[in-house]
């Protein structure tokens, strides 16, 4: 067996997220391979002295790898701090497991994280997309504060993702032209499908959304039949202001802005503008209520901090949202 279907096997075995997890059902040959050696005294340690052996690096290493405080590998490579609480790493200094595809290992970009951070440097998965070399493409920055499941394809340069502090979640993103996402504070995200061709995403803080789908950009062009003209080219914009909350299956198009304290129901296509603390519903979205906003309590606890920071008058000014 080559030692291409070696890895092959392992992999398919393997349930690999930091630690070497091996199933009892393991191909009796891998069984074989992965031998002892004199300095390995258990059967991960056996694993790790596999993969780093010379057919993998070049060099034989046995004992255990480095790892954090849990006791998971990191690679020595990404142990580095450019700046004073964050690690800025290239996407050629990545593990593995962080790309989709080995294209987009090749992608001229830098992820940014907490230090200490290291273990969950597995949510991140960086994939690409598009016929052009990844090698050319460039500018890409991935900026975290913390650490939130993400799904990111690249398929142009320039594309930059910054997300603030305390904000978690599964977030899926098409990256096009020139594509810019800024996500504020305390943002919560059961999931989010988002597209961005030549355009903009900006989220204020402690907002909530549910399984949501927002669309920056159309990715494609739309012409007059008679003289050609494109009639979508320009930068889309989508702007989310603090506090809103999303319900499950809405839509949010391009050129839309929500404005804070707002609840966009489920079901609901937002194309537009959405006055502050407004309920809107709707196919396409339409206000229900105004002068309403709400609560990450079902019982409404902490209302009249909402309202108190809606008005401007919180600590650091508030969100701005009533009478803004």
């Amino acid at each position: 067996m080559s030692y291409s279907r070696w890895g092959r096997a392992l992999a398919a075995r393997w349930k690999t997220f930091w630690g070497y997890r091996i199933s009892q059902e393991m191909n009796a040959e891998v069984w074989d391979y992965i031998h002892a050696c004199s300095t390995c005294k258990n059967l991960r340690e056996m694993v790790e002295c596999f993969i780093r052996s010379p057919k993998t690096t070049g060099r034989k290493v046995c004992g255990p790898l480095p790892s954090d405080g849990d006791g998971r590998p990191v690679p020595a490579e990404i142990n580095r701090c450019d700046s004073p609480g964050k690690n800025r790493v290239p996407f050629s200094k990545l593990p593995k497991y962080c790309f989709l595809s080995r294209s987009a290992a090749l992608i001229n970009g830098y992820l940014s994280y907490p230090v200490g951070e290291e273990s969950k440097l597995g949510l991140v998965r960086i994939g690409f997309s598009g016929h052009r070399d990844p090698a050319s493409i460039d500018g890409v920055e991935i900026d975290l504060d913390s650490m939130c499941e993400l799904r990111i394809c690249i398929s142009h340069a320039n594309s930059k993702i910054k997300i603030g502090k305390g904000a978690w979640g599964r977030w899926v993103f098409h990256l096009f032209r020139d594509a810019t996402v800024e996500i504020g504070d305390g943002v919560t995200c059961n999931k989010a499908d988002v597209i961005i061709d030549d355009g903009e995403l900006k989220i204020g803080d402690d907002c909530m959304f549910a399984d949501i789908f927002i669309h920056a950009g159309d990715n494609h062009a739309l012409f007059d039949v008679q003289t050609g003209e494109v009639l979508n080219l320009r930068r889309a914009k989508v702007d989310i202001g603090p506090h809103v909350w999303i319900a499950s299956r809405a839509t949010v198009l391009a050129d839309s802005s929500i404005g804070a304290g707002s609840v966009i129901a489920a079901n609901a296509m937002v194309k537009g503008d959405v006055p502050c603390c407004t309920l809107v519903a709707g196919f396409p979205a339409r206000a229900i209520k105004s002068g309403l906003s709400w609560t990450r309590s079902p019982t409404g606890e902490g209302w009249q901090a909402v309202v108190q920071q809606l008005s401007g008058h919180g600590e650091g000014g508030g969100w701005q949202g009533i009478g803004s």
